[in-house]
């Protein structure tokens, strides 16, 4: 199954489940308004199983319909829109989605004989003004609910808000993971030939690009710093298909695939240059203006001090002796040493290596 596929399949189960539980509540708020909302034989429906399965088909339909139209805002061109243009293309789509939702439900009803012996008019009749005003009202509050918790959980990194809210790292946690320091060659004269605002368009650019192959390869983004991106893997999912270093070649075709636009509106094609570590770090839960969870230990120190020397050693992509005893033993990568260096700020050398740049790209189902 593509990746892509299974973050959809995740996320409508999500939000299915997050639906049906919002309209089953929703249903019990009208029970007890039902002397205001009921009148004569409806009370029989009102109070009966159908009513809950009436909620839960709503909740299923709509939530499908919702996933589809998130996944569609994440995954086309409709995410380099800005916040508030996605909202109102949302929003148009969501006021669709409940129009569709309410044929099918309604459609399903009359299939199964939920309105026996009522006319148009005797539906029509029993959906109240008020009724509609405060059934508009809830449905206003919980989509936006909803795209608060999707939102956030971007924000966060995906997972990070599951692992926020169940507490994995209020208490520091140590684990083994690989780190790479993602940065653009040549950024200081790229800034002067473009000026500060062209050169940050041309980085919204570039990291646009890395979403597919960030998914592609299991990787989380963990801190963007100007034209600087640091990304993190568990040691399985890093070392799994390698993707910790399919990633970089993936992305370096990325951005050559998108030559033509980046000739076009920067006469240039930026290329970018890695550093590679893996070690024990300390992951916690730090802040409380704003909070995120945050890496500490010198794995990360020396995975920017590695990248620092690409340039001296004129590489496009390094990894530490550390990192290149996993690869040996879990792949049989080809790599070559290239020093026993001292890094800045530390004590003991540490021996660098450049991976071999015939290393099969595999191409990613995203």
């Amino acid at each position: 199954m593509k990746i892509k596929n299974k973050i959809f399949l995740q996320e409508w189960m999500f939000l299915v489940l997050i639906w049906i539980l919002f309209m089953n509540l929703a249903g019990l708020f009208y029970l007890g308004m039902q002397d205001y909302i009921c009148i004569g034989e409806w009370e029989v429906y009102a109070n009966s199983w159908f009513a809950y399965f009436e909620n839960t088909l709503f909740g299923f339909v709509f939530g499908t319909l919702f996933a589809m139209i998130n996944h569609i805002s994440n995954f086309t061109i409709l995410r380099k829109y800005n916040f508030g243009k996605i909202i109102l293309i949302k929003s148009f789509f969501y006021i669709i989605a409940f129009v569709i939702t309410v044929f099918i439900s309604v459609s399903l009803y009359y299939a199964i004989g939920a309105f026996e012996g009522k006319t148009l008019g005797d539906i029509i009749d029993f959906i109240q003004p008020s009724s509609l005003v405060v059934w508009g009202c809830f449905m206003f509050i919980l989509i936006v609910f909803t795209n608060f918790l999707l939102q956030i959980n971007k924000k966060f990194g995906q997972g990070a808000l599951l692992k926020m809210l169940m507490g994995e790292y209020h208490q520091p946690k140590d684990e083994i993971r690989i780190f790479m320091f993602l940065d653009l060659k040549g950024s200081t004269s790229i800034a002067e030939k473009l000026g500060h605002n062209l050169y940050s368009r041309m980085i919204q650019d570039c990291f646009h690009e890395l979403t597919d192959v960030v998914i592609g390869h299991k990787a989380e983004i963990y801190q963007y710093v100007g034209d600087e991106v640091v990304l993190t893997w568990k040691v399985k999912e890093g070392l799994e298909n390698l993707n910790c270093i399919q990633f970089y070649y993936s992305f370096r075709e990325k951005l050559r695939s998108r030559e033509a636009h980046f000739m076009k509106h920067y006469n240039l094609l930026p290329q970018f240059k890695a550093g590679m570590e893996m070690g024990s770090v300390t992951v916690a839960e730090v802040g409380d203006i704003k909070r995120e969870i945050a890496y500490h230990g010198d794995v990360l120190n020396t995975a920017a001090r590695v990248q620092e020397k690409c340039n001296e050693y004129n590489q496009w992509i390094l990894i530490s002796e550390n990192l290149a005893s996993a690869i040996r033993e879990s792949n049989g990568v080809e790599y070559q040493l290239i020093d026993d260096v001292n890094l800045r700020g530390k004590v003991n050398g540490v021996k660098i290596y450049a991976v071999n740049e015939n290393v099969r790209h595999e191409k990613v189902q995203i």
